[in-house]
């Protein structure tokens, strides 16, 4: 029989708890820039590899706020201009700049001390002038500083000034490392994260394309065994704290993967189902869960399949 794990997003974020899943590395930072780097590029990066996400940062009384591409209606052939500017600017210090999408840029270069807090933990939050962390953080302040120089007097930006929409002034850097792989308990994967999809690849983790837990299921009819699901349906909205599109996002989930679900759990079509809300609690439901419905309580902790896990593993 089948099984089918899913992950969304919270405490840690989709990329960390997924990498994990995956056996990349199993370190507690995963390299998500060589996972997204090789679904982008369709290699492993061959030196060491930085996400440097192009980003507006906004300072006011309480610090910096992070605005990410989501936000900042960044087309691709803004971004790719703004990346071809830092290209030689970047180089002069042993730096290559590679484009991969408009809001996923990369850095290459020697291995470095450095770790930062990934941008969707940090969008549309107040952070400090610096969230960089080791020995190599000092160092790129200076770089960013720099190049936040650079940036304002691009013309695409000045544009988006005149305008009055949010210009590209930093780069976010984070998700540095290199990329092992390991065996993987997973088949299959669905996702549109390209972190995920790359690290798929790497397992040789077959990704598997379905909109709704209906099509996953024809679809493990037919060789597919064990499969990772990330719903990342509610990600944004929750970021920039749009209730509306949040609702609607959570409506769409219950009605095309949940509900279909249970009932392939109840169909004796799924062995059972692990949902990962990344608040550090697994929940496993299975067929014998399903008769527990009379228990009803305002404890997460007392709900049928949970368990408390220090890492979120298989």
């Amino acid at each position: 029989m089948s099984k089918a794990q899913f992950a969304q997003s919270a405490d840690l974020y989709t990329e960390q708890a997924a990498l994990r899943l995956l056996n990349i590395n199993g370190a507690d930072a995963p390299p998500v820039a060589a996972c997204s780097y090789t679904h982008d590029f369709g290699e492993l990066p061959d030196a060491y590899c930085l996400r440097a996400d192009p980003v507006h940062l906004h300072a006011d009384t309480h610090g910096l706020v992070v605005f990410d591409c989501v936000s900042l209606a960044l087309s691709p052939e803004e971004s790719q201009e703004l990346a071809a500017t830092l290209t030689d600017h970047l180089a002069q210090d042993g730096w290559t700049l590679r484009y991969g999408d408009k809001g996923r840029w990369y850095l290459l270069g020697e291995q470095q001390d450095l770790t930062g807090p990934a941008v969707c933990q940090v969008r549309a939050l107040h952070t400090g002038v610096s969230v960089l962390k080791g020995v190599d953080a000092r160092q790129w302040t200076r770089r960013l500083n720099e190049i936040q120089m650079l940036m304002a007097t691009h013309p695409r930006n000045m544009q988006r000034q005149s305008e009055r929409r949010k210009t590209i002034n930093s780069l976010w850097l984070w998700g540095g490392g290199k990329a092992v792989s390991n065996a993987t308990p997973f088949d299959a994967v669905v996702s549109e994260n390209s972190a995920v999809l790359g690290a798929a690849a790497m397992n040789h983790v077959k990704p598997v394309t379905a909109d709704s837990a209906t099509q996953l299921l024809e679809q493990m009819k037919t060789g597919v065994s064990t499969c990772l699901v990330t719903l990342e349906h509610c990600r944004d909205a929750a970021a920039y704290t749009d209730c509306e599109a949040w609702n609607q996002a959570l409506e769409q989930l219950e009605t095309t993967w949940f509900k279909p679900l249970l009932s392939a759990l109840s169909e004796k079509q799924l062995d059972y189902i692990e949902l990962l809300p990344l608040n550090g609690a697994v929940y496993r439901l299975t067929r014998h869960d399903l008769w527990k419905f009379w228990r009803n309580s305002s404890d997460y902790q007392a709900l049928p399949g949970f368990r408390q896990e220090s890492a979120v593993r298989t």
